[in-house]
């Protein structure tokens, strides 16, 4: 097929907002649909080339695998070959053992998989993972495992039937996608069947410029529609973010923009002129490069540092992406591609090979639990302390089960192991997100020997107010307090309120979180009920236990570490709260050094406080709310 520079110019638009977004810079808050466009890229690409081939007959199962291989495995084996030194230096033994699963499922393109099911709101962070953008090939590779032996298959019922066949599943794709985005939200990120309508929206592109039945269009509408296409995946890059369920209906934007591009944008346009310009076709030469690059570099950087890296350190990791994308572009991807140096039975020999031993070495891992023995006896003690506090907590008080849910019309669907007493009839109602939660221990112990009743209304990331970045579920959630919780409470119960409240002012702006927390607070006191407001609980970049380890910490003695920040969000609560007669606890008071607040214990005399870098154990909320409630309620 005829080389398109603009497509290769494309590409850079889609692989330079996910790198600016994976490090961590606002302005692309939507970075991430590169991936998408990515998709429609590789759908009109490869579809072309099926087309062209079946037209003339030299169309084969085995070709068609070979370029596939040639394409892929060459540079993803390369940067997996050296992520494995590297995790061997940082990586702790859980996040060495999830590691070695990617191992085995990236060259069975199976990692979306993986990911999917080990994906949840207490894994491991997914900055953290090296080869988690891997998942995106996994899902190629699985529509590219069908879709050609279906056009095979069906090639003699001719092009309507295959275009309406197309379609039908192109549509019922976007709608899981949808369903998805909301109802299983993991699951519709990850898998084929809510990505697939992607990849067939290129497809369908490649069927309406294919040389039996080109599309053509004028000058005027090519600009046009070009330019509409460029504004679409600018709009989506800039203006998206990582609350915009993804994906669904929200993702026809880029996807469209891109398909746009890909029709009309020629050489004769201006968008297509800008797009084929040679730093654009530069950096989509190496663009699959630079996505294999990036992430590992990304999150080995994180594992290697005790605290958060720095932007300037991510932007220099992302130019070193693009100068390895390169080396690797120039002496790894472009020989392999060379039939003459390497044979169909080399290719497919050492995919195999290759493949086996990165399955052997995974294996090897996931068996030996992340070979600890890299570590110092005390070193694994810490370690194995910190899993068992943590595992203890979870079984405890059920983060991840103790979270309220209902049904479309309200009704309260109460988890399993959650609370044995309705919120409605509760005495006291613990609302929040699961910072709310973890402090359920701790409420039991003080509350209940005060003769109070315990409910919970409690959501997974869903913060106790309603502002404007709140997604539905979140929105529900709250509106569901006001309307099935409050009205049954009366000035002798007690609301005690906790989130995230750093996240919050991340997301709301100062300005966002005060009006926020003043709607909530001018609810609770037309109630006429009592509020107690519990302030940031000191997070850290990492589980405690495991940054102790990273800095030499050999016993749970008392034990301070550095704090993310959470003095605003504090002062902004407390001022709200003295304003409205409301309590305000704070954990700072009790945790932190007074000369130094950012440092603060997470560990005292062989106990943690934390199960994780921001959720409280057990211990912790038990003896910090008898602490904190002390001669105040």
């Amino acid at each position: 097929m005829n080389y398109r520079r603009e497509i290769d110019g494309l590409r850079a638009l889609a692989v330079v907002p996910v790198l600016l977004f994976h490090a961590g810079f606002q302005t692309f808050s939507g970075g991430f649909v590169g991936v998408d466009i990515f998709f429609v890229i590789s759908g009109y690409l490869i579809t072309s080339i099926i087309l062209l081939e079946k037209e003339a007959g030299t169309f084969t199962l085995a070709n068609f695998y070979e370029r596939r291989a040639r394409r892929i495995l060459p540079a993803l084996f390369v940067v997996m070959l050296t992520c494995l030194p590297l995790a061997w230096l940082w990586l702790l033994p859980r996040d060495m053992a999830g590691f070695a699963q990617s191992l085995i499922a990236v060259p069975i393109f199976a990692s979306n998989i993986l990911f999917w099911r080990t994906s949840g709101y207490f894994d491991v962070a997914t900055d953290l993972k090296p080869l988690l953008h891997t998942w995106s090939l996994a899902v190629e590779e699985q529509y590219y495992l069908f879709f050609p032996i279906f056009l095979m298959l069906t090639w003699r019922l001719g092009r309507r039937w295959i275009l309406w066949a197309l379609a039908i599943a192109a549509v019922i794709s976007l709608a899981a996608a949808q369903w998805g985005s909301s109802a299983r939200p993991e699951a519709g990120f990850y898998l084929l069947p809510t990505r697939g309508w992607e990849l067939l929206i290129g497809a369908f592109a490649a069927f309406a410029l294919s040389t039996s039945h080109r599309l053509h269009a004028n000058k005027a509408l090519s600009e046009t529609a070009s330019w509409v296409g460029l504004a679409l995946i600018l709009f989506a890059i800039f203006v998206f973010d990582k609350r915009t369920p993804f994906p669904s209906l929200y993702t026809l934007a880029p996807t469209i923009g891109a398909v746009l591009i890909v029709l009309f944008a020629t050489d004769k346009t201006a968008v297509g002129k800008l797009l084929g310009n040679k730093l654009f076709v530069g950096i989509g030469l190496i663009s699959y490069s630079t996505y294999l690059w990036h992430q590992p570099l990304f999150a080995l950087a994180r594992h290697a540092q005790l605290q958060a890296p720095s932007k300037s350190l991510l932007a220099g990791l992302a130019i070193i992406a693009m100068i390895l994308a390169y080396f690797t572009w120039k002496y790894v991807e472009t020989p392999f591609r060379n039939k003459q140096r390497f044979d169909r039975k080399r290719i497919f020999l050492w995919g195999a090979i290759g493949s086996a031993c990165f399955v052997a070495v995974g294996a090897g891992g996931v068996l030996l639990k992340g070979i600890p023995e890299r570590f110092s006896a005390d070193q694994r003690a810490l370690l194995d302390f910190g899993d068992k506090d943590y595992k203890q907590t979870l079984a405890v008080y059920g983060l991840g089960k103790c979270l309220i849910d209902y049904d479309q019309t309200h009704e309260i669907l109460l988890k399993n192991n959650c609370v044995s007493t309705d919120p409605r009839s509760a005495r006291a109602i613990v609302f929040g997100d699961s910072e709310a939660a973890h402090w359920m221990s701790g409420v039991r112990q003080e509350f209940v020997a005060k003769g109070f009743s315990i409910g919970q209304w409690t959501g997974t990331s869903c913060r106790p107010v309603q502002y404007a970045k709140n997604n539905k579920r979140c929105a529900d959630f709250y509106d569901g307090f006001l309307t099935n919780v409050l009205p049954h409470l009366s000035h002798s119960d007690v609301i005690i309120v906790s989130s995230r409240w750093i996240g919050l002012l991340q997301d709301a702006g100062a300005d966002g979180f005060s009006r926020s927390i003043e709607r909530l607070f001018e609810a609770t006191r037309a109630s006429n009920v009592r509020v107690i407001v519990i302030g940031a609980t000191p997070e850290f970049y990492r589980a405690p236990n495991l940054l102790m380890v990273e800095e030499g910490i050999q016993n749970i003695g008392t034990v301070s570490l550095k704090s993310v920040d959470f003095r605003e969000a504090n002062s902004l609560l407390k001022a709200k709260a003295a304003q409205h007669g409301y309590i305000f606890l704070n954990p700072a008071d009790v945790l932190c050094i007074s000369t130094d607040p950012l440092r603060c214990t997470v560990a005292d005399t062989g106990v943690f406080y934390f199960s994780d870098n921001d959720h409280l154990s057990t211990h912790g909320s038990t003896f910090l709310m008898s602490r904190l409630v002390k001669n105040k309620v």
